[in-house]
């Protein structure tokens, strides 16, 4: 025992410091003033280790890799052995207190930081104890967490960085000036690749466009004429049929006609194939346009005026000649307003046969005219001018002849003028 009443007492388990002024012949406030005293603590981490401390200086110290502890303590009672009641709280965790009926905690650890950890007992009286025990609780950050350690690692990255990058412009420049070197001497080649690889693409854009044009519309008619069938089955009228059989096959013998004309003008456009410029029937192909729109004029309550001679022979290309006057005719009938008037004519000489087509547009401009008129022409698909319209420009230069646009009150007329054979 020390001069200043405390007296500490050994065990297996550590030392005990007993503070003799708080024994029941020493304090006035009776039994439940008595103490609660610690005596060790036992820390156990991640790797099953061990460590018991009877220092309680800095309170409980809780390092990185810590898992949990463990507190011994206990009261100051020398009147026998009466059974104590427990209490305790840590401030900044708990709200309420927990209650125990022995004298040691096992607890986990908590998260980063500081905190206290209060201890109360019950007397034999049954009053708790005013002088409770208060014990902090420090959870150390683990050394990469730190603050100084953070400010070295960044100022370290920023070093890193920094020869990185230095390293890497000088890299850049050094591979910037053999890439220049090595494009210098590839140059002619790409370029003449990108040149046949341009032509290539828009050739192949105009074939996919032409076909979705031109086959568009009779395909829409085989689906209406199948449909017609359908209902006609259905209602038994043969007679009917029989006649709707024969527009049927008629409609499929102009697309197959239309299929390989449009093939023909694909390898025309790929340089495959030459036009061959000869005497042909000027009449019969715009007659047999006429009957592969025959269902869409019908349905649209068009009017269809027709000044067409027979026998009109010009100097052209027959399937390019086709194309022309079949994609003239399926513009005016898709753009005309419903029950209008198409007027096809032909005016022909000893040196010069002139087709024109007319019709009441639905929104009609200067600019039609405009782009019909445009002479220039680059192989590629316009986005303010339509693909037929392209199409036919293309084939009337191919074929030597002219093509004209103008407009005569809200009515656009289009003219083609051919060598007369």
């Amino acid at each position: 025992m020390t001069q200043d009443s405390f007296l500490y007492l050994g065990g297996i388990n550590g030392i005990t410091e007993i503070d003799l002024r708080y024994t029941e012949a020493n304090t006035p406030f009776g039994k439940s003033d008595l103490p609660v005293v610690k005596n060790a603590y036992t820390v156990y981490n991640d790797k099953n280790e061990i460590n018991t401390f009877t220092d309680f200086k800095e309170g409980i110290v809780l390092n990185y890799g810590d898992t949990y502890f463990e507190l011994d303590f206990s009261i100051i009672d020398f009147s026998g052995e009466p059974t104590f009641d427990f209490a305790y709280r840590i401030e900044g965790l708990n709200k309420d207190w927990i209650y125990k009926k022995d004298g040691k905690l096992q607890l986990s650890k908590p998260k980063f930081g500081e905190y206290e950890l209060r201890i109360k007992a019950k007397g034999i009286d049954g009053r708790w104890s005013e002088n409770e025990l208060s014990i902090p609780i420090i959870s150390n950050k683990p050394l990469f967490l730190s603050t100084w350690f953070l400010i070295f690692a960044g100022l370290m990255l920023g070093i890193l960085i920094y020869l990185i990058v230095k390293w890497r412009s000088r890299y850049l420049e050094q591979e910037n000036l053999r890439l220049e070197q090595e494009i210098n001497k590839r140059t002619i080649t790409i370029n003449a690749q990108l040149t046949a690889l341009q032509k290539m693409q828009a050739h192949k854009q105009r074939i996919y466009a032409i076909i979705g044009h031109d086959l568009r519309s009779p395909i829409t008619g085989m689906l209406h004429f199948s449909k017609k069938i359908n209902f006609l089955i259905q209602r038994n009228r043969m007679q009917q049929l029989q006649s709707l059989g024969q527009q049927f096959e008629q409609n499929l013998e102009n697309i197959y006609t239309l299929l390989n004309n449009l093939l023909d003008w694909s390898r025309l456009e790929g340089n495959n194939y030459h036009l061959n410029i000869e005497k042909v029937n000027l009449s019969n192909i715009i007659g047999e346009n006429i009957a592969l729109y025959e269902v869409y004029i019908k349905k649209k309550k068009l009017l269809l005026s027709k000044e067409l001679p027979n026998g009109i022979f010009v100097l052209a290309d027959k399937r390019s000649l086709t194309t022309i006057i079949r994609n003239l005719l399926d513009n005016a009938v898709k753009y005309s307003i419903p029950e209008g008037q198409i007027s096809l004519k032909v005016v022909s000489n000893e040196t010069m046969a002139i087709f024109s087509i007319s019709n009441i547009y639905e929104e009609l401009s200067g600019d039609v005219v405009d782009l019909i008129n445009k002479v220039s022409y680059n192989g590629q698909v316009q986005e303010t001018e339509s693909l037929g319209l392209q199409i036919c420009k293309e084939l009337v230069k191919r074929n030597e002849a002219a093509m004209e646009a103008k407009i005569v009150g809200q009515v656009l007329e289009i003219q083609i003028k051919l060598k007369s054979a």
